[in-house]
């Protein structure tokens, strides 16, 4: 006799596992927090151990130097943005009421962002009680509390982590809120909207999962509220997106009130836009603060688009025109970027992962501890049978999917792909989960056939390898050592300024200069800093050499002057690299003049230091020397001047260049009639980039 569907043991078996595991009551058992709260805290107090050591803890790079002189500003009574926001106002505030309440110290954020760190993971626990069984939840919240990449963000001064605890616990209200059939509970929508609308003021890509779930909810009261009125269908999905609305609405008028236009949270959706899709795009990079960034500003405010709200519509455009221009391109890069959030690789935005495991020894975040390389197949298992968890698994994967597509139009990297990973640790456990039930299955049953409709075993060991190469195969070689220059850069800059109890160390911030222009010797910024640290290494020696020179002390000029002579040869041959890689770098062609300037003064104390030896033939030529180097300086002042006109340093050097070759005379009475053109069409065009 053949046996009905599902009466094999196998099956009387699953279906029992199932159902003495169901979805339940979303507050675990205190030994299951526990379990979660002790994986999560020993991960981040040896985070914290191994990442303390290095420079970066103590000195915020980038996006989160910005928050931080944002929040300080803020602290001080400043307003730091006058124009309508140019990045989202949420995290800075926070960061100044930290400030004000704990002091202006960097570890009270750690640790209060550690704290929301943990709290995430009990969050996860209680939306995969919520959504799967509670054994999957528990193995979900332990995967997210092991995952190194969350502490990675929560030591930055960085919006991720509080954002993504607002959207878990709003993701949490809404599961709450939807699972009586009778009627939803109307303060809990109305709160998991203001939540959500919070998180968007420091993620502004959020914006999209209000309309997303206003969608699923109308959806959802359509098949489970019964009235007779078409009002009770619409009235979940209106509550839920009126608070949201309301949260990002303070914003929103401040931005129309100072700056006349609707702008809902900040204007940099044109920046993100076009660094997605110009020429240089590689899918994966935003525009490096440095040559490029103060070039691209320029371009801005050159069209005519000088507020932020102008310049987001100028980049928008041009994003646009490439777009249409090149199809191909673009829709290559948009697949990149896809590639790039389900890759194993954390892609660097501040701050490298890869850079601080191998060159800092953060071992945490090396390939082999558990990362999205295990992370990643399996929560792609378990999504193939997302159906199988209901209604409340739509949730779950609508705000994975609305999360990722929302990247695809800019450029992605692991810091816009974390606020996935605690809801894919759930995932993750559930494709586990499956292929666990689908090998005792088949053991129980003696087939490897499918039993009750439920995928075999070797059919699900078949997709997770599938996913497996998909995310382990570095497609687009995104572990390459050049990945690490702009890291050494960072490294750079904060050994030049100095950190903590650490003072400025030249030689060590140059190494760190040196070493990013190996890795990558196509990048602008890593010769223009490295010549910029040389000029200031010797900044103290020329001004102690005009000095003695205004004293008449020629013998120590001369001295200092050579001291200084060869660290401005380097650093002129630096610059001069830099506007070789870079032809609009308008700082680097100005600092090869202050190279040239300050050797033409070595020259010109020189001179005349051979005129008080009554030597009037290498006075001579030494002052003839110092009259080509101040003529090579204002050159370059000229050529920064046409590219950015208002440089205040490139012309008030130019005029200093002036003032030398002026009172070159009193060295050698001669100068050539093309001195005398080069001084006067110099003065008439610096008059003229003044108008």
């Amino acid at each position: 006799m053949v046996k009905r569907r599902g009466e094999s043991s196998g099956g009387r078996q699953l279906r029992r596992h199932i159902r003495d595991e169901s979805p339940g009551q979303p507050y675990p058992p205190l030994g299951q927090a526990g379990i979660v709260l002790a994986a999560g805290l020993s991960v981040r107090v040896l985070y914290w151990f191994l990442y303390s050591r290095t420079p970066f803890f103590h000195s915020p790079v980038v996006d989160a130097s910005f928050f931080n002189i944002w929040a300080q500003n803020i602290v001080a009574g400043q307003n730091f943005q006058p124009d309508v926001f140019f990045k989202p106002p949420l995290y800075p505030y926070v960061l100044a009421f930290i400030y004000r309440t704990f002091g202006e110290t960097i570890t009270s954020v750690y640790v209060l962002q550690s704290l929301l760190g943990l709290a995430n993971c009990l969050l996860v626990l209680m939306l995969g009680r919520l959504v799967f069984t509670p054994r999957i939840a528990l193995i979900g919240a332990v995967v997210a509390a092991f995952m190194p990449i969350l502490p990675f963000f929560e030591l930055q001064l960085l919006a991720e982590t509080s954002t993504t605890f607002l959207s878990l616990l709003a993701l949490l209200f809404v599961l709450q809120a939807t699972r009586k059939t009778s009627s939803p509970s109307w303060w809990q929508l109305a709160l998991a909207g203001l939540l959500f609308g919070v998180a968007a003021l420091g993620r502004p890509n959020l914006l999209l999962l209000p309309p997303v779930i206003a969608i699923w909810l109308w959806s959802w009261a359509g098949s489970t509220i019964s009235a007779n009125r078409a009002w009770s269908r619409w009235r979940p999905a209106v509550v839920f997106l009126v608070s949201a609305v309301l949260a990002v609405s303070p914003v929103t008028l401040r931005n129309m009130r100072v700056g006349g236009v609707f702008v809902p949270v900040c204007a940099n959706l044109g920046v993100n836009l076009w660094t997605g899709h110009h020429e240089g795009a590689d899918g994966t990079s935003p525009i490096p603060v440095g040559i490029q960034w103060d070039d691209l500003q320029l371009q801005c405010q050159q069209s005519g688009a000088g507020s932020a709200v102008a310049s987001s519509r100028f980049l928008t455009g041009e994003a646009v025109q490439y777009i249409l221009a090149h199809p191909e391109r673009s829709a290559a890069l948009t697949f990149k970027k896809a590639m790039v959030m389900i890759s194993a690789a954390e892609v660097r935005n501040n701050i490298g992962a890869a850079f601080l495991a191998q060159e800092m020894k953060v071992f945490l975040l090396s390939r082999w501890w558990p990362g999205f390389w295990l992370l990643g197949p399996m929560a792609g298992l378990g999504l193939w049978g997302a159906r199988r968890w209901g209604r409340p698994g739509q949730v779950l994967w609508l705000y994975l999917a609305t999360l990722f597509l929302s990247v695809l139009p800019f450029f992605a990297n692991a810091r816009f792909r974390m606020p996935l990973v605690p809801i894919l640790a759930l995932w993750a456990a559930a494709g586990w989960d499956s292929l666990w039930l689908a090998w005792r299955s088949q053991r129980s049953s003696g087939s490897s056939r499918p039993q009750n409709s439920q995928p075999s075993f070797w059919f699900l060991a078949g997709i997770l390898a599938i996913a497996f190469l998909l995310v382990n195969v570095d497609w687009y070689h995104l572990n390459q050592p050049s990945q690490h220059a702009r890291d050494h850069f960072y490294l750079g800059t904060i050994y030049a300024k100095g950190y903590a109890d650490h003072p400025p160390n030249h030689s060590v911030a140059l190494s760190h200069f040196h070493r990013a222009q190996e890795l990558n010797p196509r990048d602008p910024d890593f010769p223009e800093r490295r010549g910029q640290q040389l000029l200031t290494m010797v900044q103290p020696w020329t001004q102690r050499a005009d000095i003695m020179a205004e004293r008449g002390h020629w013998e120590y000029a001369v001295a200092m002057s050579d001291s200084a002579k060869p660290f401005l040869q380097e650093a002129l041959s630096l610059h001069e690299q830099a506007v070789r890689l870079y032809p609009r770098s308008f700082r680097s062609l100005a600092n090869q003049g202050s190279c040239h300037l300050w050797l033409g003064d070595g020259n010109a104390s020189r001179a005349a230091l051979y005129l008080s030896l009554a030597d009037s033939l290498l006075s001579r030529e030494e002052a003839m020397a110092a009259l080509e180097r101040y003529a090579a300086a204002g050159r370059a002042y000229q050529q920064a001047l046409v590219i950015q006109p208002r440089y205040p340093e490139a012309q008030t050097n130019f005029l200093l260049c002036v003032a030398r070759i002026q009172a070159l005379p009193a060295l050698t009475p001669t100068i050539s009639d093309y001195q005398q053109h080069l001084l006067q069409s110099g003065l008439d065009n610096h008059q003229k980039s003044r108008k």
